[in-house]
């Protein structure tokens, strides 16, 4: 019965493995944006940042919600990187599922309407919520790039718009023109190289639970003649240390999962649910190579 189990899990494992695999190879890339269209969206996106960093009030933290009409992700994207190199306000992290998607190339779910969107954030513990929505983001017949849509600062207390801003070309060109020359050149080459941010810098904590439980349960099996050698020899001890030898890999699998620090007590809890079923399977393992041997 344990044999049956052991083969329904290896092929389910290498079948999920193949499945993931062949998606993210299949899948088509996005297509890249036109130049035109990104130094619109960047002066765009400068503009967002400016307000908000005028009408945040004493807000500390935040959530940003993915802008509605933004197919391509670029305007949602280069705005949480701009908030948080800039350090302006803590942004809530992006939600798990969000993030697969994004990781599968399917599209992120949007708020059509500002209701929906303070709806479903009522119970968010944050100080503002801000969301957007593009009405156009595309080339025009020339080299030029057109960028309209709106944003709003919501009170994540009282759920009511405390500042709505205007997205639009016509806007950016007028800030462009009033700026003098020698800062403009400076926009333009932060613009061009943007400071890298924690968040780009780490994994996803879902990537690392991925890796760990992959690994975690594909070791035992591909080193299974060991744990076949090791029951041959009829020893305790021997079985202990092999044990002990899995269950300390297993331990440093899960410190590295949880970023290499117990930072909260919901990673602390994690690492050690994480340790504890690792070796429950790693004595499960060895248990069952020992009865082959018998």
């Amino acid at each position: 019965m344990f044999k049956l189990v052991f083969n329904i899990v290896k092929y389910c494992v290498f079948a999920v493995l193949f499945c993931v695999t062949a998606w993210y190879w299949l899948t088509p890339d996005p297509l890249p944006l036109a130049v035109s269209r990104k130094e619109a969206a960047d002066a765009a996106v400068k503009t967002m940042l400016v307000d908000i960093r005028a009408n945040r009030g004493a807000a500390k933290s935040a959530v940003l919600l993915h802008f509605d009409n933004d197919p391509t992700d670029y305007v949602s994207n280069a705005l949480r990187k701009e908030i948080l190199s800039t350090g302006i306000l803590d942004l809530k992290e992006i939600p798990l599922a969000d993030r697969i998607r994004a990781k599968l190339h399917l599209r992120i779910p949007t708020y059509a309407t500002l209701e929906e969107a303070t709806n479903a954030t009522a119970q968010a513990e944050t100080d503002l919520v801000i969301w957007g929505q593009l009405t156009s983001f595309e080339t025009t017949d020339g080299d030029s790039a057109v960028i309209n849509g709106q944003y709003h600062l919501i009170d994540a207390q009282t759920m009511q718009p405390l500042f709505t801003g205007t997205i639009s070309t016509a806007k950016q060109e007028a800030a462009a023109e009033a700026v003098p020359e020698t800062q403009a050149v400076a926009v333009v080459e932060q613009t061009a190289e943007p400071a890298s941010s924690a968040h780009e810098a780490t994994v996803p904590l879902y990537a690392r639970i991925l890796a760990f439980v992959f690994i975690a349960i594909l070791l035992p099996m591909i080193t299974f003649p060991f744990f076949r050698s090791t029951a041959a020899k009829r020893s305790n001890q021997a079985n202990a240390v092999v044990l002990a030898l899995y269950a300390a890999i297993g331990g440093i699998l899960a410190f590295l999962m949880i970023g290499g620090a117990f930072a909260t007590p919901a990673l602390t809890a994690l690492f050690f649910i994480a340790f504890i079923a690792n070796v429950i399977y790693d004595l499960a393992m060895l248990s069952f190579a020992t009865r082959l041997e018998k």
